[in-house]
């Protein structure tokens, strides 16, 4: 699966992992896999990794469809706090699309470039990231 995830306990987050080429199919076979482990609970800080990326292929109108399923799901997602992290341009502007197109989900969402800035926004200790690979 090009999205691979993991739940820590301490801090409690998942991260998620795209890694190769992901596309639409990929993002939503994630979206019911996290949805239905039981380490998921709504509202749990998210962190999704897009650090190995090679190729994401997803344009507006997959986004479109991702925000009207965060919709449909929206008892079971609760009020997320997601950092995107991603050093490539496309996957930045996409993502970024994305987070205004989910603020009516009632998710927090930031899209960064530097991992500092993603352990703030999901308010986990300075090095979390470094340590918990």
């Amino acid at each position: 699966m090009p999205y691979e995830y993991r739940f820590h306990r301490d801090p409690h987050f998942c991260w998620v992992r795209g890694v190769g080429r992901v596309d639409l199919a990929d993002f939503m076979t994630l979206s019911a896999a996290l949805l239905t482990d039981p380490h998921w609970k709504p509202g749990i800080a998210v962190l999704v990794d897009y650090r190995e990326l090679s190729e994401f292929a997803l344009d507006a109108d997959d986004l479109g469809r991702v925000v009207d399923t965060n919709q449909e799901d929206q008892p079971q997602l609760g009020a997320l706090r997601i950092a995107v992290l991603t050093p490539k341009d496309v996957v930045f502007g996409l993502h970024r699309m994305w987070q205004s197109f989910s603020e009516g989900a009632g998710f927090d969402v930031l899209v960064c470039r530097v991992p500092a800035e993603a352990e703030a926004h999901l308010r986990l200790p300075e090095g979390t990231l470094a340590d918990a690979r």
